[in-house]
């Protein structure tokens, strides 16, 4: 099993190639951010080293795949 810090290191280099391919910060914006309660329409409302700390991008992953509700 994988733990939360793996996986967020994991999302962050994903959504990292992501956003220079895009030419623009991801962050809120991956498929799996719907699922956070951090995430605003116009990206995420936390800094990234808060996001790291607090593995949530992992967390809401984890959601996404468990088939949980997205966050309003």
């Amino acid at each position: 099993m994988v733990k939360n810090t793996q996986q967020q290191d994991y999302l962050d280099k994903i959504k990292w190639a992501t956003s220079r391919k895009n030419n623009c910060d991801m962050s809120g914006r991956m498929n799996y951010c719907k699922y956070c309660k951090f995430r605003a329409e116009d990206g995420c409302k936390i800094d990234h080293d808060k996001r790291v700390e607090g593995s949530y991008c992992a967390k809401a992953f984890n959601k996404m795949k468990k088939g949980g509700k997205v966050d309003e």
